[in-house]
């Protein structure tokens, strides 16, 4: 491809507000511009390298896979639209819904096409850009709101194959992330060789917005979400009669633990929600430890909760309770999620629902009815592996990659004619976030320094113009060799100086930059530059197109 005729412009310096390394060298080597705030603008370096690299993990993948199209705006009408994004208004008054993520579309496509066994197993796939609502400002392409995205989904009659496929992708993910040369923690479960639980791959890095939980010991990871951990037991006690006694001005843990001199683990933290439960809008009372804090995807998750927020005073009224000084006990109408912690430790201090007082001793089970009994909190510094009990280690990360499986309830007909589940495994790898993570773990002082892997280009061919434009015959020469033999380098044929031409090159990051100069041809070579290693070489003109040949091939 020739830069003369390709839409990029390089920059001496990044945008002012621009902050990790990955933002700024993208957004110089013209792979990439923000537009807005968290949105971002895929130019040809970037769109080239992110097509790059996903080809290259569909071939690792060695599976014949079909692709689709997918709707960038869906109908509010039907059931596709449950758990989109954010909604809007077209000029005819329809509610149109911007989907968050593909499972949406492939759920609908899923359930009209997918009949019988004679259509398995079936893999699609998808480039998609979806919404997310969530804006994390300096984190750049990292954290962008409408991210690029490879999704892969396999569709199969029997449980066995498709254990036998995510053995597959992962495999293929694992050697394909590695080929990027990049910090990957992958999460595991090193007691199940196959599971229902999500597999995801995080991008290690301070940025990152999820805390990833490892034993150092028996290789458990998960994300905060999902990880399970295993608590030091509670206290032994014998349950003790229940005591109201007064706490003025103790609405916050803090205070209440301070009060009575005791730990806040011997506190009930209350959670007040309006949530939408089985499709009815209902209050809803969470308790916790009072040391830990309510990991809200976790519940949500628990409780099948598909939308909440906050209870306004006059619902958390209404049901008996008081902010602040609240509990289960004694109210009415209410859903009742605790912690699986609570149930284990007697004689905890909860609100009484009365201004200015709390409870001594109470205990659930006895004095409250738990609806829902589930893990709902945080992990926090000390807690334990769930298999070996040692102490789990903490670190940051960007999701890149996951593999889940989507539960739609559809069914096909077997070969006896009889109903059966139709088991899916989708895979979303984040290919926009990928880019970003090699261009933050490759980079020198001069630009990018891009690896074979995530790179527009393997070879970046340098022309620098002499006056009897031998140089530029030359040139052109070894670019029609190079398309001619399968490979196609970036071919500075513009009428720059060679400051400009080599400033640029080692701000894109190529990892071969070949020059074509007069002085080089009167002495019939070419100068050879790796961009990692920075040390030109000199070959002879007739053994480059067979020495970029076999640089390749390795």
């Amino acid at each position: 491809m020739r830069m003369s005729n390709l839409f990029v412009r390089t920059l001496r310096e990044a945008p002012s507000q621009v902050v990790l390394t990955s933002h700024k060298l993208l957004a110089r080597a013209g792979y990439l511009q923000e537009i807005g705030k968290g949105g971002f603008t895929i130019l040809p370096f970037g769109l080239r390298a992110i097509q790059n690299m996903e080809q290259t993990f569909l071939t690792r993948l060695d599976t014949e896979t079909t692709l689709l199209e997918l709707p960038a705006v869906l109908s509010h009408e039907g059931s596709s639209t449950s758990g989109a994004g954010p909604g809007f208004i077209d000029p005819q008054g329809r509610q149109l819904k911007l989907p968050s993520n593909p499972d949406i579309i492939m759920d609908e496509i899923t359930r009209q096409h997918f009949t019988s066994y004679r259509q398995l197993p079936a893999f699609l796939y998808s480039h998609d850009t979806f919404w997310d609502d969530e804006v994390h400002p300096g984190s750049g392409p990292l954290y962008g709101r409408q991210p690029r995205t490879l999704s892969l989904y396999g569709f199969f009659q029997q449980a066995g194959e498709r254990a036998q496929w995510q053995e597959q992708i992962s495999a293929a993910l694992d050697k394909w992330l590695s080929e990027l040369d990049i910090p990957i923690i992958r999460t595991c479960n090193p007691e199940k060789h196959w599971s229902a639980d999500p597999v995801e791959w995080y991008f290690r890095h301070p940025s990152g917005r999820t805390t990833i939980y490892s034993c150092l010991v028996c290789g458990y990871t998960a994300s905060q979400h999902n990880v399970k951990f295993w608590r030091h037991p509670p206290w032994d006690e014998t349950p003790q009669p229940a005591e109201k006694v007064r706490t003025p001005g103790c609405k916050t843990i803090e205070a209440l633990a301070a009060f009575l001199d005791i730990p806040k683990e011997r506190t009930a933290k209350a959670v007040f929600l309006m949530a939408t439960l089985s499709g009815k809008e209902q209050f809803v009372i969470v308790i916790i430890p009072g040391d830990r804090e309510l990991d809200e995807q976790r519940l949500a998750e628990a409780a099948g909760l598909t939308a909440w927020r906050p209870a306004a005073e006059d619902e958390v009224a209404a049901a008996g309770a008081v902010p602040g000084y609240g509990s289960p006990v004694n109210v009415r109408d209410v859903y009742v999620v605790v912690d699986t912690q609570i149930p284990l430790s007697p004689n905890l201090v909860a609100g009484a629902n009365e201004p200015e007082y709390h409870l001594l001793n109470v205990n659930c089970g006895r004095d409250y009815t738990a609806s829902l009994v589930a893990d709902i909190t945080h992990p926090q510094p000390g807690d334990c592996c769930p298999h070996c009990h040692e102490t789990l280690h903490s670190e940051s990360g960007v999701p890149v990659a996951k593999l889940s499986f989507p539960t739609g309830g559809h069914v096909v007909m077997d070969a006896k004619a009889k109903i059966t589940p139709l088991y899916t495994l989708a895979c979303r790898i984040s290919s926009l976030r990928l880019l970003a993570a090699a261009a933050e773990m490759h980079s020198d002082e001069h630009g990018l320094v891009m690896p074979f892997a995530a790179s527009p280009f393997k070879v970046h061919l340098v022309l620098l113009p002499d006056k009897e434009g031998r140089a530029q015959v030359q040139a052109d020469a070894l670019y029609e060799e190079l398309l001619r033999s399968g490979i196609e380098p970036l071919y500075d044929d513009r009428n720059e100086r060679a400051g400009v031409k080599f400033n640029d090159a080692d701000l894109i990051g190529i990892p071969i930059r070949i020059t074509i100069s007069q002085r080089g041809l009167n002495n019939g070579v070419v100068e050879l530059k790796f961009r990692q290693n920075g040390e030109p070489q000199q070959i002879p003109l007739a053994e480059t197109l067979p020495l970029i040949q076999r640089l390749l091939i390795q």
